[in-house]
């Protein structure tokens, strides 16, 4: 059995024991509890970074899950832009008296 005081100081405590034929034995105990502990939202410190730390474990665990999936379904990086792919050509002009490329001038 356990207790936390509010606050320091020295309390007496009347511990009451029972047996099923309630025989009961009754004890007087002085208890001196020092400075409460510190707390941390209202948990321990042990508590509080050891719930802070499974937070952190499943939220990696949650981020690496959801890593492995999309590279699973081969959603990959694209591959990188050609020239080609970004805009018009920037091939050089062909040589002259080559025909010029594209349907001539007035077609329709």
């Amino acid at each position: 059995m356990t207790h936390a005081y509010a606050n320091a100081g020295t309390f007496e405590v009347n511990v009451t024991i029972s047996d099923a034929a309630h025989d009961a034995v009754v004890e007087h105990v002085s208890v001196t509890a020092s400075k409460a502990a510190s707390t941390i939202a209202g948990l321990s410190p042990v508590e509080f970074y050891g719930v802070l730390g499974a937070v952190v474990v499943v939220v990696a665990a949650l981020a690496a899950l959801l890593l492995m999936r999309r590279r699973r379904k081969g959603t990959t990086t694209p591959p990188p832009l050609t020239p080609a792919a970004t805009g018009p050509s920037s091939a050089p002009p062909p040589p002259s008296g080559a025909p010029p490329s594209g349907p001539p001038p007035g077609a329709t």
